[in-house]
């Protein structure tokens, strides 16, 4: 399996599949927004497809999120889950 800085591929697309679910969105929605093939967006969720950075960023971008990664591994997060620090 492909690693992306320590992170399975597959991990990635998890990640993907998880939170397009919880804002109910098809996989042809998402693939829309992202301006990719539904094809292409199910590959990279079953980890079959190698993302390139760019579609990552469309797909984060399509989901109101951000990847933020080290070398422990990449996480999607939610744009509406982020706190910011008031100082």
């Amino acid at each position: 399996m492909l690693k992306m800085n320590g992170c399975r591929l597959a991990d990635l697309g998890s990640q993907v599949r998880a939170m397009r679910r919880e804002r109910c969105l098809t996989q042809e929605q998402l693939a829309d927004a992202a301006e990719l093939t539904q094809q292409t967006l199910s590959a990279i969720e079953s980890g079959a497809r190698s993302p390139s950075l760019g579609t990552l960023g469309k797909l984060a971008t399509a989901l109101g999120a951000y990847w933020s990664g080290d070398a422990a591994g990449w996480v999607l997060i939610s744009r509406s889950a982020a706190v910011t620090n008031p100082r």
